[in-house]
C-alpha cells in the first residue's frame, strides 16, 4: 500500500496542463499588444471561416477581432493600417488600362477599295466599310505578317519530328527526307516545299548560318549560336514572349523592304507593368497576401534581365538603344 506521504510526493511530481483540444478557455483578460502578423492571421482566419466577411470594412473587421480576442489591445486604425500594408484592404477600386493602350496608323497596308482605317482618340484604330457589305462577301485576305511556331513544339522541331516552320507533327514522315524536305546541316525537316521555301533562309540564319559561315560573330546580323541558346532558355522557362519576339525581330532585320518593322511597331500595345497593377487591384485578398501580381512582377523582372542579355547576343549588329524598345515588349506581350 502507498502511504499518505508517498501520495503527496507523487502529486508534487505531476502537473495538469491544458492542451489544444481542451474545452477549457483561457479567461485571462490581461491586456496584450498582438504582433502585426497575429492580427493579419486572425483576419485571414475570419475570412476563411466566412468568405462573405472579406467584403467588410476595416471597422467591422476590427469589431470581430476584438470579440474573438477581448484582451487584445488593438485599435481600428491599426487594423486598417495593417490591412493596407499587406494589400488586403478592400477599396472596391479596380484599375483599368484602356487609356494606356497606344497604337499607330498602320503604314504600307494594301486595303480593298471598300474598306478604310480610321484613327480616333476615343475609339482607337478601326476598320470601316465605305459602302454596305453583302452577306457572305469576302472583305479582305492577306498572309500573316509573322508566323511563330508554338513553343511547346520546339523540342519536336529540333528532333525533326515536327515541321521546322509550321510545327505540325502529323504531316512529317520518313518520306520527307526522300522528298528533299530535310535540312542538310541539322536534323530539322519541313512538311512541304511551301514551308521549306518560306522558312529556308531564316532557318539557316537562326539555326546554323550556313549562308555566311566565315563571317565573324560581330559581322553577322544574327548570331545562330546565341539564338539556339535563347531558344533553349525559352523552352526551359516556358517564355513564349521572348521566343516570339526573337523570331519576329529576326524577320524584321532580314526584311529588305522595311515594311514588317513599320507595321509591327504600329500595333496596339500596353506596358505589362500597367497590366500587373490592374491585375493586383482585382486580385483576392489571399492572393495579395501571398504577393499576388506584384510578386509575379518581381520574378518577371529578374527573368527579363537574363532574357535581355540573351536577346542582345542574338543580334550583334543592332545597337542596344535600338533594341531597348523591343526588349521592353517583353513586359508588354
Amino acid at each position: 500500500m502507498t502511504s499518505g506521504n508517498e501520495t503527496k510526493d507523487l502529486d508534487q511530481k505531476f502537473e495538469v496542463i491544458s492542451i489544444n483540444d481542451s474545452n477549457e478557455e483561457d479567461n485571462s483578460l490581461e491586456p496584450v499588444v498582438p504582433h502585426e502578423r497575429q492580427i493579419v492571421d486572425d483576419v485571414i482566419a475570419i475570412w476563411k471561416t466566412d468568405p462573405e466577411t472579406e467584403e467588410l470594412s476595416a471597422g467591422k473587421l476590427h469589431g470581430i477581432v476584438k470579440k474573438r480576442h477581448p484582451n487584445w489591445s488593438v485599435s481600428e486604425k491599426r487594423v486598417k493600417t495593417l490591412l493596407k500594408k499587406f494589400g488586403l484592404l478592400n477599396t472596391d477600386q479596380q484599375i483599368t488600362y484602356a487609356n494606356d493602350i497606344t497604337s499607330e496608323e498602320t503604314p504600307d497596308i494594301d486595303l480593298p477599295a471598300n474598306l478604310r482605317i480610321i484613327m480616333s482618340a476615343k475609339r482607337g484604330k478601326g476598320l470601316y466599310a465605305k459602302k454596305p457589305i453583302k452577306k457572305g462577301e469576302l472583305l479582305w485576305e492577306e498572309p500573316q505578317l509573322f508566323f511563330v511556331p508554338p513553343l511547346e513544339n520546339a523540342e519536336l522541331i529540333k528532333l525533326g519530328k515536327a515541321c521546322s516552320y509550321c510545327a505540325q507533327s502529323n504531316k512529317v514522315a520518313g518520306a520527307s527526307v526522300l522528298r528533299g524536305l530535310d535540312c542538310n546541316v541539322c536534323p530539322e525537316i519541313w512538311c512541304s516545299q511551301k514551308c521549306k521555301k518560306i522558312d529556308n533562309q531564316l532557318h539557316g540564319l537562326l539555326k546554323h548560318n550556313v549562308y555566311n559561315p566565315h563571317a565573324s560573330r560581330k559581322n553577322k546580323a544574327i548570331n545562330s549560336e546565341a539564338y539556339l541558346d535563347l531558344q533553349n532558355y525559352c523552352i526551359k522557362e516556358q517564355w513564349n514572349a521572348l521566343f516570339a519576339l526573337a523570331i519576329i525581330y529576326a524577320n524584321i532585320v532580314t526584311d529588305k523592304t522595311g515594311v514588317k518593322g513599320k507595321q509591327f511597331r504600329a500595333m496596339a500595345r500596353v506596358s505589362q507593368a500597367v497590366r500587373y497593377k490592374a491585375l493586383n487591384s482585382s486580385a483576392g485578398a489571399f492572393d495579395s497576401l501571398q504577393g499576388g501580381a506584384l510578386f509575379v512582377q518581381e520574378q518577371q523582372e529578374s527573368l527579363w534581365q537574363e532574357g535581355y542579355k540573351k536577346f542582345l547576343a542574338v543580334f550583334p549588329q543592332a545597337y542596344e538603344e535600338e533594341l531597348t524598345p523591343w526588349l521592353y515588349m517583353l513586359l508588354e506581350t
